[in-house]
């Protein structure tokens, strides 16, 4: 369907389609995948997410709603490729603590940095590469 000159891309029946394949959306691979501007994805993310079927979680990192089972032990490696669940979400995982952490708690040779929203909330601390 063309709209205004532009193609119209039914967004709730593509993040249906993109539920079947991931719960993460990077709004980069979804502009090449469909041929469409980074910003124009980024526009139409931003108002599914007014419309519930998306979550912002970083700049272009969004979590698909639709998507059934998702952990945000996925989006670790995401958010700073330079990093590892450890910490305080290690030792409960491994019976070691019987605390539950609030957050999932990483480390990253990286900037320290927290992410927070309604359903992830990811804590990123940092350690020196001779650590790592």
């Amino acid at each position: 369907m063309v709209v205004g000159g532009e193609e119209f891309l039914d967004w709730a029946a593509t993040l249906q389609k993109e539920s079947l394949r991931s719960w993460i959306l990077r709004s980069d691979e979804l502009a090449r995948r469909y041929g469409i501007a980074e910003p124009a994805v980024g526009n139409a993310l931003r108002r599914q997410e007014r419309r519930g079927l998306v979550e912002h979680i970083s700049r272009g990192v969004y979590v698909n709603k639709l998507a059934i089972d998702f952990s945000s032990r996925e989006l670790v490696g995401i958010l700073r490729p330079n990093s590892y669940i450890s910490l305080e979400s290690a030792l409960a995982e491994w019976g070691i603590s019987t605390q539950s952490p609030s957050a999932l708690t990483c480390v990253t040779t990286g900037f320290p940095r927290k992410f927070q929203s309604a359903s992830v909330h990811i804590v990123y601390r940092h350690i020196s590469e001779s650590l790592f």
